[in-house]
């Protein structure tokens, strides 16, 4: 059987925090590689700082160089950074391995671009002729980009198919697969808990049906030992959920494991960084996830305007969001449990759109999370922006959303300063706490 490399790569972007970040696709690989006999060698550069003290709940920081930003950047009026572990850590480690017969490399934003090429690049030094799988949700959505820029490479396409030729699988991965045996391989604070592929909805800034057609719920024993893992074999007990849909259906996988938790009084503490759907909040499963040990909540409010109801799905209204933020108190949250994503960069939206959205979220003494925009390939909303900027097509840097915001018409650097100010001062004056920025999973 073969040896293979699998490499999750650096980051390169102006800004990165660790907030529960995990590349769960490559556990899915991993597990599938060793199951057909493969031995495997995984690094992950973007493991946590051994130098910077640990953050609330396991969180933290990356290790960091500055670098020079591309002319591209030469507006934006913040640091350009590598994040991840010092590269001759992993030029140590790809020193100390067996020649791999492949090589896979995940990809994650498509703006992360030249992260990937540069973790390819010193991939090369060592194993200049070795073909380099890329898969993932960048490897999906711009797969040409890469081949064009990582010689003797391909795009590998979504595990859970029959048509994956290019990895060496006896047969494909199933989604009822648990990743448990790719967790020896994780060194990580805080583990990554996936219930479900996919999302119904339809919003026009998410590539969540591109990226997977179906909505498609994981087995409850598969979760369970994973859970079991990180818990009894890792010592973790900060748990985040992955899912784009989370509480769609609870009644198939989420209420048999928030039973399983309480019934066998494990003591975890869980989070959810993506935005969950307000509309699925009901008091009687908000108390259910309180009384299991939930204690990050992460809405997508996105905007209330009628103007944007096309492009967030009409997720929910402000004469209903107080009512909902009132009844998750209930249940025992506090207003720093509770953080609200409100979206900047959808078509036509000002500043003040922002700033007025986020005072009325304030009001409600909950965090205001003010998210930039980053045009994602395939989106509505994507193709909607192509028109009027071509560069969005060439050049996957367009992506960026610090770049991308400043861009559209109203807003420019000091807009952008403005909107996280007023983040900042609002969740101060509300629930006592700061503002980090929007972070990237």
């Amino acid at each position: 059987m073969a040896n293979i490399l699998v490499i999750n790569p650096y980051v390169i972007d102006f800004k990165l925090y660790d907030e529960w970040m995990h590349p769960v696709g490559l556990y899915f690989l991993i597990t599938a590689l060793e199951r057909n006999n493969h031995t495997v060698w995984y690094y992950n550069c973007l493991e946590q700082s051994t130098t910077s003290p640990a953050r609330k709940y396991s969180t933290g920081l990356f290790d960091s160089i500055e670098i020079e930003k591309p002319g591209i950047f030469e507006q934006i009026n913040r640091k350009y950074k590598c994040y991840g572990r010092p590269q001759d850590e992993l030029r140590t480690y790809l020193a100390s391995i067996p020649r791999p017969d492949i090589i896979c490399l995940g990809t994650m934003m498509t703006y992360w671009a030249d992260g990937i090429i540069l973790t390819a690049r010193i991939i090369r030094e060592f194993f200049p002729n070795i073909r380099i799988l890329l898969g993932g949700i960048a490897a999906q959505l711009i797969p040409e980009y890469f081949t064009k820029n990582i010689e003797n490479s391909q795009t590998a396409g979504v595990l859970f198919t029959d048509s994956n030729g290019e990895v060496p699988f006896a047969a494909p991965l199933s989604t009822s697969d648990s990743f448990v045996s790719a967790l020896k391989h994780v060194r990580r604070p805080h583990g990554a808990l996936l219930l479900s592929l996919g999302c119904p909805l339809a919003c026009s800034y998410c590539a969540s049906r591109t990226l997977q057609k179906r909505f498609i719920n994981r087995p409850f024993d598969s979760v369970r030992q994973e859970l079991d893992y990180y818990v009894n074999s890792l010592n973790v007990n900060d748990l985040a959920f992955c899912d784009d849909a989370l509480l769609v259906n609870p009644e198939i996988v989420l209420y048999p494991l928030l039973d399983y938790i309480n019934s066998n009084n494990i003591q975890v503490t869980l989070h959810t960084p993506n935005g969950l759907h307000l509309r699925y909040a009901t008091e009687p499963l908000m108390q259910r996830l309180y009384n299991a040990g939930f204690r990050t909540l992460r809405f997508g409010f996105e905007s209330s305007l009628s103007k944007h109801t096309n492009d967030t799905c009409g997720k929910i209204q402000r004469e209903t969001l107080a009512d909902s933020i009132r009844s998750i108190k209930n249940c025992g949250f506090s207003g720093t449990d509770i953080g609200i994503y409100i979206m900047a960069g959808l078509h036509d939206q000002t500043p003040q759109d922002v700033i007025d959205e986020m005072e009325y979220i304030g009001s409600l003494d909950v965090q205001v999370k003010p998210v930039f925009l980053s045009p994602v390939p395939s989106t509505p909303l994507y193709k909607k922006y192509l028109s009027r900027f071509p560069g969005l097509a060439e050049n996957p840097l367009w992506h960026n959303d610090t770049f991308f915001i400043t861009q559209l018409p109203y807003w420019d650097d000091d807009a952008v300063e403005k909107v996280r100010y007023t983040s900042k001062v609002i969740n101060a004056r509300h629930t006592g706490s700061g503002f980090r920025g929007s972070l990237h999973s």
